[in-house]
C-alpha cells in the first residue's frame, strides 16, 4: 500500500542550514530515511550560533519575526521554551570609533535628530525627487537615489549589499532595492506589527534544538562533508563525491535534495 511504499523513500540532504534540517525533520514525520551530509562540524548553516565568553554570537539572523499568525503559533510551541517574544529596536552604528548610532529603520523622526547642515541637504535631495526618477530607475544605487536621494543612500544602503553579494549597487537591478527601502514617520521597533522573538541562547539553538528531533528519528549526520562532484547518466544522479576522497551511492529510488547555495 501507499504506506508501505512511503517508508521505503529515503532522502540524501545537501547542507544542514535551516532548509535542509527542517526538510528533514518534516520528511522523518512522514517515515522517510533521511541522511544529511553538511561541510560544516555544526548544523545551522547561516543561522548557527556558538559561545564566546559570557555571550551568544550570531552568525547571521538574530530575529524570528512573521505576521503570518499560524507560522508565529507553530514557533512559539516547538520553541517556545527557548524564544524570547518582544518588541525589538535597532541602530545602525557608523563613525570611525564606532560611536554614532543612528535608529533604523530610518525615519522623520530620527531625521531630526541628524545635524542640522547634514539634515537640510538630505531634505533637499528627497524633495527634489520626482516621478519620473522613480519610474526611470534600474539599478538598485538608482532606485536608492529616488527613494531617499543620494546621500542617505550613501550612509545607510550601499555598503552592506555590496558585502552581501559581492556587487556594486549600481551593478545590481531595481528589483533587489524595494523591500530593503523602509522610512518611517516615527522611531519605532525594527519589525512593526508582526511577531517577533530572539533566541535566549542565539539563533542557532533552535536549529540545534531541530538536529536533535531529527536524531530522534532515526535520522543521520555526516559532517565535515564538501560535495564537490556529482556523477550522474541519463539525468539520473548515481553518486555524489566530497572533498576527502569519499563518495556515496544514490541508488535509482533516492531522492537528492539541495539547499546548498545554487552557485556551487
Amino acid at each position: 500500500n501507499y504506506q508501505s511504499i512511503l517508508m521505503k523513500k529515503k532522502a540524501i540532504i545537501l547542507g544542514a542550514g535551516p532548509s535542509g534540517l527542517v526538510t528533514a525533520w518534516k520528511l522523518l514525520e512522514n517515515n522517510w530515511e533521511v541522511e544529511i551530509y553538511e561541510k560544516l562540524l555544526i548544523p545551522g548553516g547561516m543561522c548557527r550560533s556558538w559561545k564566546w565568553g559570557k555571550h551568544y554570537l550570531d552568525t547571521g539572523p538574530h530575529i524570528f519575526h512573521t505576521p503570518d499568525k499560524k507560522l508565529a503559533k507553530f514557533w512559539q510551541n516547538e520553541f517556545g521554551h527557548i524564544l524570547s517574544k518582544g518588541d525589538f529596536y535597532c541602530q545602525n552604528v557608523k563613525g570611525k570609533n564606532f560611536d554614532e548610532f543612528y535608529n533604523y529603520p530610518l525615519s522623520w523622526e530620527e531625521l531630526s535628530n541628524f545635524p542640522k547642515k547634514k539634515r537640510e541637504k538630505i531634505i533637499y535631495e528627497i524633495e527634489a525627487i520626482t516621478d519620473y526618477q522613480k519610474a526611470v530607475a534600474n539599478s538598485y544605487e538608482e532606485y536608492m537615489d529616488a527613494q531617499v536621494g543620494a546621500t542617505l543612500r550613501n550612509m545607510f544602503y550601499e555598503k552592506y549589499p555590496e558585502k552581501l553579494w559581492g556587487i556594486k549597487i549600481s551593478d545590481l537591478t531595481a528589483d533587489w532595492a524595494p523591500k530593503r527601502i523602509k522610512f518611517r514617520q516615527k522611531i519605532s521597533p525594527f519589525y512593526e506589527n508582526e511577531w517577533a522573538a530572539v533566541g535566549s541562547k542565539g539563533t542557532g539553538a533552535i536549529y540545534e534544538l531541530i538536529a536533535d528531533k531529527i536524531k530522534k528519528f532515526g535520522g543521520k549526520f555526516h559532517f565535515n562533508k564538501t560535495v564537490n562532484s556529482v556523477s550522474f547518466d541519463r539525468n539520473i544522479i548515481k553518486s555524489l563525491g566530497f572533498v576527502n576522497g569519499d563518495s556515496v551511492e544514490v541508488l535509482k529510488d533516492d531522492i537528492v535534495i539541495s539547499s546548498i547555495p545554487i552557485t556551487i
